[in-house]
């Protein structure tokens, strides 16, 4: 058998068999109302943990979002950056019989929230801070299902830590 004789065999069943897919991309970066946008890491060193004040903190950062407590202890918490990116699917499967090709598609929609939490003695004297990242399906809809202080206790237990977020491109 030569080879002419078996390519286009091959090329057809190829053909017949492959699914084509186009898989976009579609970052959208939008900031929530209140969010500062992307915090740069420089923009917290100067918070040493057992020395910065919250005084010089909200000179600083401004007034959090959010305040929570635990124990006898304070934690601030800063909405950072909120990024929404949809990506878009789609293609067909080849079918035997007509209409010979069953067309599917669709969106998954994903979001990523940044915080900055700030851990504050009964002084006032910051005693831990760090980045954490939480992310979270929006095909069911536009609210995360974790709350802020559900992703701060994450952080508070240590579990996984986050380095701070990446600096946008502009």
């Amino acid at each position: 058998m030569n080879v002419r004789s078996l390519a286009l065999p091959v090329l057809a069943l190829l053909a017949a068999g492959t699914t084509g897919c186009i898989i976009i991309p579609v970052p959208r970066s939008t900031a929530e109302v209140g969010a500062r946008g992307s915090v740069d890491p420089h923009q917290v060193e100067f918070l040493r943990d057992g020395e910065t004040r919250r005084r010089e903190v909200l000179l600083e950062l401004g007034e959090p979002d959010d305040s929570f407590m635990i124990g006898d202890q304070l934690v601030d918490s800063y909405l950072c950056d909120v990024s929404r990116s949809d990506v878009h699917f789609g293609g067909a499967i080849p079918f035997p019989a007509p209409p010979f090709l069953i067309p599917f598609g669709g969106t998954l929609k994903s979001a990523r929230r940044d915080f900055l939490f700030i851990k504050f003695d009964g002084e006032g004297t910051a005693t831990r801070h760090g980045f954490k990242s939480y992310s979270y399906s929006r095909n069911q809809g536009e609210s995360p299902d974790k709350s802020v202080r559900e992703v701060m206790e994450e952080w508070d237990s240590g579990k996984e830590p986050e380095p701070p977020p990446r600096p946008r491109r502009k």
